[in-house]
């Protein structure tokens, strides 16, 4: 039987030598005191009349940094992607990513829990985000009135209700019953219809809803054991601890059971807790209701052999006080680390605050001397004799009199000069700011505020912000360890605990996930750019990558894939979300259709081809009326021949005959003038047809033009 005493002396010596342990002061010294620059407190009052003034340097830097990291892991698009493990399993690995971005960035509020884990790394050294499958039990009481029998069936269908009370009555709006009548085949009366009920009821609804939830844990309430060798919490990390104060009714809606008398447990106040709290915030006096009753509840993962074979499991149990409400053997510890500036072969890490907390304090010392020095040149002390009034003296005001007992006042008065140092003063922190810059990278560059930024060089304001980018580029590559960490416990978790398929939404499409499918994977990376700040440079380096990419894909060293990888990142570096609104992936386009023709195209190309056939029609008729003509005329010309030369005959035959002779002559101008007028008359029939055809060519294309305006018009 394992002994739980074993188990409870374990806790106890690993709490002893653990960073955050009750005797650690000197960690929780520094958390407070950067938590206390962080806030600006006054930590090192002036005498009274002296300036009080706070450097706020720490906040300065931290909140400069925080936009840039926001931005990189935090604005919407997925955070990391997950690399296939065989040829056969990218469609797997890339639905897992989506679905483990949705899990952590939708169903979570990402921004918020990101902003507050990166804000506590950047002041407190390290940061603590923990993932769990949250099973809590939720009680509602639920109240309807007026319910139809109907209406109750469906309140009470498909879910763990109970009806605590209930009141039926009848629907006064309903019509009056009708009369009693007789039953014809009895000859008894019937009874007449009851009217309709309503109900009111109270319905007792429990809930369990399981899901994966992340929570960002206080650092000050985190025990780790000293010899973790670096900030990440899976790799070999023997111990660790923190705890929450809980109500008993809390812990018996995660399921525990609890009795109303366990002990409270130890009711710690740290150095940090009392650094956070501005108002008073801690609870005091014990509530009325036991089941309000808080204790600290403490979550501990710790290596021990519980079952006593040798070998050291790790151990994930739930402690309030000496009592152990749950005891399991796990494989990790689900929670993941950000530290900004890790040291080598340690856990804790520098924070933000470490760095410029003694710039804040240098600052504040010559910030306050300096408006001492300006209230002193303002005001300055004055040696005064004995008959100055001392009343009118003391009270400084623009035009205030001070009288003089006689004598002359600049012999009974007299200034002490305070040398005027104040411009050395701001001289000073200007020193100061850029020892600062030059340690954290953030300058006035960088945040766009300085108003002198236009006097300077554009090529020495862009290596400024370049410079200051890397810095912040740097933290970001330190968290996206962690921030891995965080999604692998996620897919783990998801993975692990029987996580039923469901459908959702991913990458603007409706998909079904099984996790039942899903392999177990080590390998999870950053899917975001680093480039903190400059967002106008990726986007001028991406428009000249697409630029590339126009020529290259003519050559074939470029695919339509590249391009669309290239226009994913330009939508991302644009600041918008979800780029599959804008672009489609090639390998899920669906194939284009050949292009349809112009019907107004094709009409006007019908039409024509019929003008050029009907013109080359009647340009055959034409030609074959002009070759009759002519061939007419050639016979013509052929019969008169042959007259001519009948006459000439008969003329030299009887050439001896005048009178016969003239007679031919005159037949010879005869014939002439006939041959001259047909002609005549065949050249005009020519010109008759070639206009006649020209006629029907214009009314053709008249015709034409008109059925093109009207295909066009529709």
């Amino acid at each position: 039987m394992p002994d739980i005493d074993r188990l409870l002396a374990s806790i106890n010596a690993a709490e002893e030598t653990a960073y955050g342990s009750d005797g650690d002061s000197e960690l929780a010294a520094d958390r407070a005191l950067a938590i206390d620059h962080y806030l600006g407190r006054n930590m090192d009052p002036a005498p009274e009349g002296r300036s009080q003034v706070v450097d706020r340097s720490v906040f300065e830097t931290v909140q400069w940094i925080i936009p840039s990291l926001c931005r990189i892991f935090a604005n919407g698009d997925d955070v990391v992607s997950l690399p296939p493990i065989g040829p056969d399993d990218e469609v797997a690995a890339k639905q897992e990513a989506q679905y483990l971005n949705f899990i952590v960035t939708q169903k979570n509020p990402w921004f918020d829990l990101f902003h507050i884990w990166a804000t506590d790394a950047l002041v407190t050294k390290n940061a603590y985000a923990i993932a769990y499958r949250d099973q809590r039990r939720s009680v509602q009481i639920e109240r309807y009135e007026r319910q139809t029998p109907e209406g109750l069936a469906l309140l009470l269908q498909d879910r763990d209700v109970e009806v605590t009370s209930q009141r039926a009555y009848p629907d006064p709006d309903a019509p009056p019953p009708a009369a009693p009548q007789m039953d014809p085949a009895t000859g008894q009366m019937m009874a007449a219809p009851a009217a309709p009920l309503l109900y009111d009821v109270e319905l007792r609804l429990t809930e369990t809803t399981p899901r994966i939830s992340i929570k960002v844990i206080p650092p000050e309430r985190c025990k780790v054991s000293q010899s973790t060798p670096s900030q990440r919490l899976s790799e070999d990390c023997p111990y660790f601890e923190y705890y929450e104060y809980k109500t008993l009714s809390d812990l018996r809606a995660e399921g525990f059971e609890v009795d109303d008398d366990i002990p409270t447990g130890d009711d710690l106040e740290t150095e940090e807790d009392t650094a956070r709290d501005q108002f008073n915030e801690q609870p005091e006096g014990a509530p009325s209701d036991p089941a309000m009753r808080r204790v600290r509840a403490r979550c501990i993962w710790i290596k021990h052999d519980y079952d006593e074979d040798g070998i050291a499991e790790l151990q994930y149990v739930v402690r309030v006080g000496n009592s152990i409400l749950h005891r399991e053997e796990v494989s990790r510890i689900p929670v993941a680390c950000l530290v900004p500036i890790p040291l080598p072969h340690r856990h804790v890490g520098l924070s933000i605050a470490d760095i410029t907390a003694d710039i804040s304090r240098i600052k504040t010392a010559i910030l306050r001397q300096g408006l001492d020095n300006l209230y002193l040149a303002n005001n300055p002390r004055t040696a005064v004799t004995d008959k100055v009034n001392l009343d009118d003296m003391l009270v400084s005001r623009p035009g205030g009199l001070v009288r003089v007992d006689g004598g002359f006042p600049a012999n009974e008065i007299m200034p002490l000069v305070t040398p005027f140092v104040f411009p050395q003063a701001m001289e000073g922190l200007e020193y100061m700011d850029s020892v600062r810059e030059n340690r954290t990278g953030t300058n006035r560059y960088f945040t766009g505020i300085d108003q002198n930024a236009l006097n300077k060089t554009a090529t020495g304001i862009q290596q400024l912000s370049s410079m200051a980018a890397q810095r912040v580029e740097q933290i970001a590559r330190v968290f996206a360890s962690g921030i891995e960490d965080l999604f692998s416990i996620v897919h783990e978790l998801i993975l692990k605990s029987g996580h039923k398929n469901e459908v959702v939404q991913l990458a603007g499409k409706w998909v079904e996930v099984d996790p039942a499918t899903w392999r177990k994977r080590t390998d999870f990376r950053i899917s975001v750019g680093f480039a903190a700040g400059n967002k106008d440079a990726m986007i001028n380096k991406l428009m000249l990558i697409l630029q590339a990419q126009r020529e290259a894909i003519q050559i074939g060293v470029a695919t339509p894939q590249n391009v669309y990888a290239a226009l994913v990142e330009l939508t991302k570096a644009a600041d918008f979300s979800a780029p599959e609104r804008f672009w489609t992936d090639p390998t899920q386009a669906q194939p284009r259709p050949p292009p349809q023709p112009d019907v107004t195209v094709m009409a006007a190309e019908q039409l024509r081809a019929q003008s050029l056939l009907k013109k080359a029609e009647m340009d055959n008729q034409t030609k074959l009326q002009i070759a009759a003509a002519d061939e007419q005329t050639e016979r013509l010309k052929v019969g008169a021949q042959v007259q001519a030369d009948e006459r000439k005959a008969v003329s030299h035959m009887h050439s001896s005959r005048m009178e016969h002779g003239q007679a031919i002559e005159m037949r010879q101008i005869d014939a002439g003038m006939a041959q001259g007028q047909h002609n005549s008359e065949m050249e005009a029939f020519k010109r008759e047809i070639l206009q006649a055809n020209q006629k029907q060519t214009e009314q053709l294309m008249q015709v034409i033009q008109q059925a093109i305006q009207e295909l066009r018009g529709t």
